[in-house]
């Protein structure tokens, strides 16, 4: 990366210093100090490009490649959108515990025979007419159904709870699975290159020893083998590199092509616990009460045992309180004197 950079910036120097004065000079311009103006360009091309290797020479912990796959995952606001479903499904049936209240309101125009509303008597006479009328409404008693649904819902928004939980936990896990493998790929391919170097500088040894007649030429063919497969197995080991790194990207949701460098911590497992040491029964006994999964098939168990009690409750009567309260005005309307 260096030796790259400091060549393009060569480049571009001398390209810079060659064709500005041409260019100077064929718009009649004479440049008072081109010099100062080659450093300047020079001097802005060179800090481009090394903010441009600071930001591709970013290293990425483990952390932080779990934070962003974490932020970025689909599946998660997936299950986070359904959460929130059912917090609005929860809503809407503690507000039926509440009475209902309406309003309604009617106005119109009738030619012809009509009811006058004050008297009951028909008219002929063309009419304006408005009704206005208010109403409510208690459910006292239907089984217990709103209190099983609300139960119920906040079971169910519970298990999306625990939903959301286990996803997280897959995608952390997924994502130290492929950092990890990088980190063993980058050691596969260490031992691959040492293996190569190795096998050159027994080529050179053996190249001597033939030069002075102690060893048979066909024995170089065999280090060659040797040479070959030990290249194979170092391109074999690069191309696992850029595979698991493919794969981490994709866990993050970035672009294929960003320069993605990950940090490479020194592990030890020197204090760490054989799982073979454990017994049976501690290791299922923890993963069931650790496991986010089970909890949540749990509570969907819980929530499909109440679906019988709702099932149940429509069978009984509903017991509920209501009233209603309107008025009507006509044109029609008369007084009793203007009867009389």
């Amino acid at each position: 990366m260096e030796a790259v950079r400091s060549l393009l910036i060569r480049y571009l120097s001398a390209l810079i210093e060659k064709s500005l004065p041409d260019r100077c000079s064929s718009l009649n311009i004479v440049p008072s100090n081109p010099g100062v103006m080659n450093k300047f360009f020079v001097s802005v091309l060179c800090f481009t490009l090394l903010n441009l290797s600071a930001h591709a020479q970013e290293t990425w912990d483990l952390e932080r490649c779990i934070r962003e796959a974490l932020d970025k995952n689909l599946t998660i606001d997936q299950i986070e959108l359904n959460k929130q479903g059912y917090d609005i499904s929860g809503k809407q049936l503690r507000r039926e515990r509440i009475p209902s209240l309406n309003m309604s309101s009617d106005f119109g125009f009738t030619v012809g025979r009509v009811v006058n509303p004050a008297t009951n008597d028909f008219e002929t006479e063309n009419s304006l007419y408005q009704s206005i009328g208010i109403g409510t409404g208690l459910t006292l008693y239907n089984g217990g159904r709103i209190n099983k649904s609300v139960k119920q819902n906040d079971i169910y928004v519970a298990a999306a709870e625990k939903d959301i939980q286990q996803a997280r936990e897959d995608l952390s896990l997924n994502v130290a699975l492929s950092y990890l493998n990088i980190l063993f790929a980058y050691k596969n391919a260490d031992i691959a290159e040492n293996r190569v170097k190795l096998t050159k500088d027994q080529l050179q040894n053996l190249d001597r020893m033939i030069q002075a007649g102690t060893k048979p030429e066909n024995d170089r063919y065999d280090i060659l083998s040797q040479l070959a497969t030990d290249e194979q197995a170092l391109i074999t080991a690069q191309n696992s590199i850029e595979n698991n790194l493919l794969v981490l990207k994709q866990l993050m949701y970035m672009e294929a092509s960003y320069p993605l460098v990950i940090d490479k911590p020194t592990l030890s497992v020197d204090t760490a616990q054989a799982i073979e040491e454990t017994p049976f029964e501690t290791v299922y006994a923890t993963a069931l009460s650790n496991q986010p999964q089970i909890h949540a098939a749990e509570l969907r168990q819980q929530a499909s045992e109440l679906s019988i009690g709702i099932a149940q409750s429509q069978r009984i009567p509903s017991l509920n309180l209501g009233g209603n309260l309107g008025t009507n005005w006509s044109n029609l309307q008369r007084c009793p004197t203007d009867i009389l």
